[in-house]
């Protein structure tokens, strides 16, 4: 075959120094926001605003204690 591959190509994507920091400082934030992550298992609440507010302030301050 005259026009085919040869073995010898370099199929590596060159990127810049910018996109490289983008790309780590996103992968960064991903994992910081998956360590961050919460779950509630049981909520009973009547659904008052005060009163959920309260649950999500107090949730919020417990999490930051971990």
């Amino acid at each position: 075959m005259v026009f085919g591959p040869r073995g010898n190509e370099n199929s590596a994507k060159k990127l810049s120094g910018t996109a490289k920091k983008v790309a780590v400082r996103q992968k960064a934030l991903a994992v910081a926001s998956e360590a961050l992550k919460i779950v509630v298992k049981d909520v009973k609440t009547t659904g008052k605003t005060k009163e959920v507010a309260t649950f999500f302030r107090l949730t919020i301050s417990l999490s930051a204690v971990f």
